[in-house]
């Protein structure tokens, strides 16, 4: 009713066939006026309500909103709470695309699954809401990214998902690889300083912040929280027409191609030399004869990791906030994770269905351990 009260002009007709006391409440604290009309058949009543210019509106928060870490994570929070004319601050000591959220490039990509589960489908809706959030930003290029199957069993897998995902998902059977047209490459700092605008990142969170919302990747205070380092290296010649995905993934970047990339569990990257010529090697058995020059640069940034490899986003305790565990799908996750956020501070409806909520929750870990347990 929340919702429905925000998209009405002033005059807007709403009808049910249900005179409930709930409903009636509802449409009333969404700004209608409601009265009772008579029914049809064996229904003796039914309601009809117009929306009043004139309604109350819920007061703002008086309290500023901090949010630690200056990442996407951060960003996308700081673009949905200013959105709701909340006052919020940003804080991070290294400034804003900061941790992993400062590679060079990046490709925007979907998390897909065989299967139906309520984690799967927030992860499809917050691609889609990504993709549409950067659409028009200076940073996003909507190349599409080929994602090449490493066996038969994978090409067959790829096939079901390709009908399953419908359009803007096909099967290339000439490049062997599924072709994700929505998909795409970006610059990871470009599109942080597009989300936070004009949203101040200081060194320190203020005082008087009465609801803090820990961003932070993997220095979150959470438990099941683990740093994952990775790198990647950028490579002197020509990209591909196309990103590419395979495991690893080949992209343009400043400079050249940008190959990658390694994880390792701590916050230590790997041996340079080893990785940089494991990254050539695998570009160049997907792409024989492609293969580019030395290395230009490389960057280590550190990943934010869960058990499970899903997110954690919600309340952990009054006034306190959590959205980390993105992984290496930051960018794809964190702006629809961060509505979420922001529609609870906000008293809003939520943009994800209660199941996918769930599947994200901070207490999850601790509910399957207490399970164990007995």
């Amino acid at each position: 009713m929340d919702g429905i009260g925000r998209l009405s002009a002033p005059g807007a007709r709403a009808a049910t066939f249900t005179v409930a006391g709930a409903v009636r409440r509802a449409l009333q604290a969404a700004g209608f006026a409601v009265e009772k009309k008579p029914g049809f058949g064996r229904k003796r009543e039914r309601l009809e309500a117009v929306f009043q210019s004139g309604r109350a509106v819920p007061e703002p928060m008086p309290s500023r909103i901090a949010v630690l870490g200056a990442g996407v994570a951060g960003a996308s929070l700081a673009h949905a709470l200013s959105a709701r004319g909340r006052e919020v601050v940003l804080v991070d000591p290294a400034g804003p695309a900061g941790g992993a959220s400062g590679a060079p490039a990046g490709l925007l990509t979907p998390r897909l699954e065989k299967a139906d589960r309520p984690h799967q489908r927030v992860c499809l809706a917050a691609f889609a809401f990504a993709r549409h959030l950067y659409a028009d930003r200076d940073g996003f290029a909507p190349e599409g990214v080929l994602r090449l199957a490493k066996d038969d069993k994978e090409a067959e897998r790829f096939r079901t998902l390709a009908e399953w995902m419908g359009e803007g998902f096909d099967w290339d059977e000439a490049r062997g690889g599924l072709w994700m047209e929505a998909a795409g490459r970006f610059d990871p700092a470009a599109l942080v300083r597009g989300l936070i605008g004009a949203v101040p990142v200081l060194p320190e969170a203020p005082d008087e912040a009465e609801i803090v919302i820990d961003a932070r990747g993997p220095q979150v205070d959470f438990a099941d929280m683990a740093p994952s380092a990775g790198r990647v290296g950028v490579f002197a010649g020509d990209p591909p027409a196309h990103p590419l995905v395979w495991g690893g993934y080949a992209c343009a970047a400043p400079g050249g191609v940008l190959l990658g990339a390694s994880h390792v569990k701590g916050e230590a990257a790997g041996d340079r030399e080893i990785e940089l010529a494991g990254f050539l090697k695998a570009y160049e058995a997907v792409a024989p004869g492609h293969a580019p020059g030395g290395a230009v640069s490389d960057w280590t940034g550190v990943r934010a990791t869960t058990p499970d490899r899903l997110p954690v986003v919600g309340a952990i305790s009054p006034g306190r906030f959590i959205l980390s565990g993105l992984g290496a799908r930051g960018f794809a996750h964190a702006p629809l994770l961060a509505e979420f956020i922001a529609s609870r501070i906000c008293g809003e409806t939520s943009p994800l269905e209660r199941a996918g909520a769930s599947s994200l929750a901070p207490e999850r870990f601790e509910v399957r351990r207490r399970r164990r347990e007995g």
